[in-house]
């Protein structure tokens, strides 16, 4: 296993991406709401394989389960079921509100992330060896 710095830089761009729509689109919840949860998938997706060499539809199936599971959590309010204040780190990192729109911006992500990755990163940088 080896550290993968192409990935890693594309992470940690979709990353600052991402900080900002949280913080320039605050008061556009549709577009930040849906933004956001189509690039967290897309960002942990890369995130996973600049550290872990996964196979993509594999790792990207995970990750989308891994975001359902913690849309789940959010449909049975278990940030406040653990007594955790709304302003809390774990509490923002897990959200508060349940929607389908948001599993469907996961599934696309998760669709789209393998896709870019086969069509952008593997054939890119198997020519380039």
């Amino acid at each position: 296993m080896r550290f993968n710095y192409p990935y890693f830089l594309f992470a940690l761009c979709l990353l600052l991406f991402e900080l900002l729509v949280a913080t320039k689109l605050a008061s556009s919840g549709l577009v930040r709401g849906s933004l956001g949860d189509f690039f967290v998938v897309i960002f942990l997706y890369f995130f996973v394989r600049s550290i872990y060499p996964a196979k993509m539809f594999t790792l990207s199936f995970y990750i989308f389960l891994f975001a359902c599971i913690v849309e789940l959590t959010q449909y049975f309010h278990l940030t406040e079921l653990l007594g955790l204040h709304s302003d809390s780190l774990l509490s923002i990192l897990m959200g508060n509100t349940f929607s389908l729109g948001d599993i469907l911006m996961y599934l696309l992500g998760c669709l789209i992330a393998p896709i870019f990755d086969l069509y952008v990163f593997s054939i890119k940088f198997s020519k380039s060896a």
